[in-house]
């Protein structure tokens, strides 16, 4: 018979009966009980893990269905006991062979405008450097003490709270292989500090092998590789889990990405109003805390891939509703370059219908951007996307939205009823969307766009800036109908497309766009149709350059349009809904205007569209 368990951390006793009336006090108990069919319900601060292996049907929840604050189950430990005043510095002995991997200082009290909390203290090389750096630690797993410095050597331990993170190990894990772990829930529970970079490691939520399970109302904060992750290896299918109203926030510099969906053998998952912070380990001042020998953010908001061998199949995986939230951060750091990566996907049966691709994010947002490595491509529809942070030097691909020249299959990228946009001036590159391919292997990259609005919202009007990169002869090429092309600002350096000289024109296939501030001769790179003339009889036909701007914020704050373009129209008939909600009405780009007599705005709360058969 299934049984529910029930875990208090103060009144608890792990000699009790586990009951409601008379709870255990730690998880570590209630594991040892747990047989599959059962519940867990927790209320209170847990330091320490949860890991069940080979059992199904599990729910782990909090106390009451709708009983707050959630039970949190953290990877920290508080430092008790006297402190040392050694030279400019403090020791502790804590205890030998611990797996440290971060200090934190007050985390629990302090937090920004935003929620972020922080307090984390730089590893030293030694106690010696210790003694002559602020805010900095460094433990001796031979003898066991801990050496601090805080933010001046008088700084005395003893009034603050310090606490040593814990490596080796995730936050919330269920593992299991053949069917042994299937049917997890996990629901209404925080996790944080797990904050181990190893591979592998520092999840504040895995589930390993596990199928037809649900991660539900979650909070992860400061992982070290991933804050959530259904990944499933070898013949196990990752099929049947899904996600709904999770937030991932913050993680190591080096961590891989806030959430992952991963696989080896099949995916057919989802994940719906994933929210994901994106910034490194905060310090005592609220910005990046210091790690050796990096300069950069290398983590992903949302990754989805494979070993390389496996590939996704059509309609393995939908998002509807991810957001993705960026940080500006210390100068010597570039906060996190990918906020979404997807690679390994099979190509779509039919390129303009989004449910037949392996990947499709319906209703996605990025603010405040770097770039997004799409390398095997993906549907995108009723996307709200905004890259305005600068890129990171040397990086693998110059285009803010798109695949890097080493991409191992054909990648096609759909846009429909989309708005991109990108301060050019600062973002990750002098494009905006990039189609390159790899000329290497002869993979091609095609970008397509229906009814989506793609713009640079800069003012710098002396460098070389375009909304497309199409390179490489035979590799790269874009599909564009009745989409919304510009530049804030007039230059004559405002390219449409770039670096494609040696393309010719089947590559571009435009039909029925609006293009604005597009420079003289710089239509293409191409000098058979790099004019506005040239561009009207060999690409776009039933082109429009309009008298007045396309945007009624040409800030790129909104995709709204004039109301002087609201007769501009084609019907074409692919789109359901705008990207502002309103019903598919003909116009141009991603913004629709509802018919006469109707409200400008349709409520995104009433659109609903039936989910692909999983």
């Amino acid at each position: 018979m299934a049984t529910t368990w029930y875990v208090e951390d103060t009144i608890g006793n792990d000699l009790a009966a586990g009951t409601k009336a008379a709870p255990f006090k730690t998880l570590a108990k209630a594991q040892a009980v747990l047989a599959s069919g059962d519940t867990v319900r927790a209320r209170g601060q847990f330091r320490e893990p949860w890991d069940v292996t080979d059992k199904s049907n599990v729910t782990l929840t909090n106390w009451d269905d709708f009983d707050a604050p959630w039970p949190v189950i953290r990877g920290d430990t508080v430092i008790t006991g006297a402190w040392t005043s050694t030279s400019n510095h403090w020791n502790i002995n804590i205890g030998a062979g611990k797996n440290i991997v971060s200090v934190v200082v007050n985390w629990d009290t302090s937090a920004d405008a935003q929620g972020r909390n922080y307090g984390h203290v730089k590893l030293a090389a030694d106690e010696a450097t210790v003694d002559g750096t602020n805010n900095s630690w460094f433990y001796n797993s031979g003898t066991g003490v801990m050496s601090w410095r805080g933010s001046s050597p008088l700084e005395d331990p003893a009034t603050l709270t310090i606490a040593w993170c814990k490596g080796g190990v995730d936050g919330v894990r269920f593992i299991g292989s053949a069917g042994t772990c299937d049917n997890i829930v996990v629901r209404r529970v925080k996790s944080v500090l797990w904050s181990d970079k190893t591979a592998g490691l520092g999840y504040c939520f895995k589930l390993q092998n596990c199928r037809n399970s649900l991660l539900d109302d979650c909070i992860a904060q400061d992982s070290g590789y991933h804050g959530f992750g259904f990944i499933s290896y070898g013949a196990n299918k990752n099929e049947g889990n899904y996600d709904r109203n999770i937030i991932s926030k913050g993680g190591h510099v080096q961590m891989d990405s806030g959430h992952v969906y991963y696989h080896e053998s099949s995916l057919k998952s989802g994940s719906f109003y994933a929210t994901i912070h994106c910034y490194p380990l905060l310090g005592r001042d609220g910005n990046p805390v210091p790690v050796t020998g990096v300069t950069n953010a290398t983590g992903n908001g949302f990754a989805i891939h494979t070993n390389g061998t496996a590939k996704h199949a059509a309609g393995a995986f939908t998002s509807r509703g991810m957001k993705i939230v960026h940080y500006d951060t210390a100068p010597t750091f570039t906060n996190r370059i990918n906020s979404i990566r997807t690679s390994d996907a099979n190509q779509p049966s039919d390129e303009l219908d989004e449910s037949t691709y392996p990947i499709w994010f319906d209703r996605s947002k990025i603010v405040n951007g770097v770039w997004s490595q799409l390398n095997s491509g993906g549907a995108f529809t009723r996307a709200e996307w905004s890259f305005d942070q600068a890129g990171p030097s040397g990086a693998a691909t110059a285009g803010v939205v798109g695949d890097n020249a080493s991409i191992p299959d054909h990648a096609t990228i759909l846009y429909k009823g989309c708005f991109v946009v990108a301060n050019l001036d600062n973002a990750g590159g002098t494009y905006l969307i990039q189609a390159r391919g790899n000329t290497g292997t002869a993979k091609t990259s095609k970008v397509i766009g229906v009814n989506s609005t793609f713009w640079n919202s800069g003012t710098s009007g002396s460098t070389t800036r375009s909304i497309f990169s199409i390179q490489g002869s035979a590799t790269g090429s874009v599909r564009m109908i009745q989409n919304v092309f510009g530049h804030r600002t007039a230059s004559a350096t405002n390219y449409l497309v770039i670096n494609d000289g040696s393309v010719g024109g089947p590559a571009h296939a435009f039909s029925d766009n609006v293009y604005w501030n597009i420079g003289t001769a710089r239509w293409s790179g191409n000098t058979s149709y790099d004019t506005q003339a040239e561009w009207l009889s060999a690409i776009d036909p039933t082109m429009i350059v309009p008298t007045v701007a396309p945007l009624e914020d040409v800030t790129g704050a909104s995709p709204r349009p004039p109301i002087a373009m609201w007769s501009q129209r084609k019907f074409v008939s692919s789109l359901t809904h705008g990207v502002n909600g309103a019903r598919y009405n003909g116009n141009y780009g991603c913004w629709q205007v509802p018919p006469p007599g109707r409200p400008r705005r349709g409520s995104r709360a009433s659109i609903s569209r039936p989910m692909r058969k999983q």
